[in-house]
C-alpha cells in the first residue's frame, strides 16, 4: 500500500502513554521497531520510484513525515495490536501453523486488519485467503514467531509472546 493510499481506519484506544501497563509499553516498543521497519521499506520504494530530478531533502521530510505518521497509528492502534497478538499466540498454540480469522466477525477481521498491517508489511508474517462465498473470506496468518521475538529482544522488550 502506498502513502497515498488510505488504509481502513480501526478504532483508536486513545490510551495515553503515562497510563500504560508493562505490558502495553513492551507492546509500544515491538510497534515501533515494526514500524521503523515498514517506513523503511517505504523509503527505499520512494528512492526507487524518485525521478533522479527529485530534491533529496525533500525526499528526506516525506519519508520522516511517514515514519511519523506510520508511529502515530501504531500508538493509536497499540490495544488493538495487543489484543491481536494474544489471540494470533493462543491460536498458534493450538495449531502452530497460523490463526484463522473470519471476515464476517467483526472483531476477528479487526484482529486481521491489525495483524497484517503491522506484521505482514513488515515482513515477520504471512496471510493468505479462502474465499467462503462472495463477501465473506477466511484470513489464514503465520507468523515468525521466532523472528518477532528477536525483534523484541533487539528493541530490549521482557518476552511478551
Amino acid at each position: 500500500m502506498s502513502s497515498s493510499e488510505s488504509r481502513p481506519t480501526r478504532q483508536s484506544t486513545g490510551t495515553a502513554a503515562m497510563s500504560w501497563s508493562l505490558d502495553e509499553r513492551t507492546c509500544a516498543v515491538l510497534v515501533d521497531a515494526l514500524t521503523a521497519r515498514m517506513a523503511a521499506v517505504e523509503a527505499t520504494s520512494m528512492e526507487i520510484e524518485a525521478a533522479a530530478g527529485r530534491n533529496p531533502s525533500d525526499l528526506r521530510a516525506e519519508q520522516d513525515r511517514i515514519k511519523s505518521v506510520e508511529r502515530a497509528e501504531g500508538r493509536q492502534e497499540l490495544k488493538a495490536f495487543q489484543t491481536a497478538l494474544r489471540n494470533a499466540l493462543t491460536q498458534t498454540q493450538a495449531n502452530p501453523r497460523e490463526a484463522a480469522y473470519d471476515s464476517a466477525v467483526p472483531e476477528q477481521n479487526e484482529m486481521a486488519d491489525v495483524l497484517i498491517h503491522y506484521l505482514v508489511r513488515a515482513g515477520y508474517a504471512e496471510v493468505r485467503t479462502e474465499q467462503l462465498d462472495a463477501r465473506r473470506h477466511v484470513y489464514y496468518i503465520r507468523i515468525d514467531w521466532v523472528g518477532l521475538r528477536a525483534l523484541a529482544e533487539q528493541e530490549g522488550c521482557r518476552p511478551i509472546l
